[in-house]
């Protein structure tokens, strides 16, 4: 099975919602968008007023990692002032930096709204990735 079938399947079997643990404490809450059986994507409670992240987010991660000689990717960060795509720690290579010029059509320079947290704990949770400090690897 794919990594991708890996986290659909992950996602279909949430009863409602579930409660995955942040590492400096507490816990997020994921809710999957399934509409006619298909994941749509989830919505997760700790993005403020864009707590929607669509699958393709997690399409487009998977395929940045899967196309690296080592299954890994930086995290990239968005979270300070003057961090905008491009800027050395928001590399286009990054997953943070690679979602926001793939799925969202952000250009160099703009800025970039944070949603590596729930990308990396979701996959964590799933068990398609190992989510290490400052990298992403999926796992066999």
């Amino acid at each position: 099975m794919n990594h991708l079938q890996e986290l659909k399947n992950y996602l279909l079997n949430i009863n409602g919602n579930t409660e995955i643990e942040l590492q400096g404490g507490g816990a997020m809450t994921v809710t999957p968008v399934i509409c006619d059986g298909k994941i749509l994507g989830v919505n997760v409670n700790n993005l403020g007023n864009y707590p929607f992240l669509p699958i393709d987010v997690f399409v487009a991660t998977i395929s940045l990692l899967s196309l690296s000689d080592d299954n890994q990717a930086k995290k990239g960060t968005a979270n300070g002032a003057n961090i905008g795509l491009g800027h050395e720690l928001l590399p286009l290579n990054s997953i943070e930096g690679h979602v926001a010029k793939v799925v969202y059509g952000k250009n160099i320079g703009e800025a970039v709204l944070q949603r590596i947290v729930p990308i990396c704990r979701i996959l964590g949770s799933a068990e398609v990735c190992e989510n290490g400090r400052g990298f992403l690897r999926l796992l066999p």
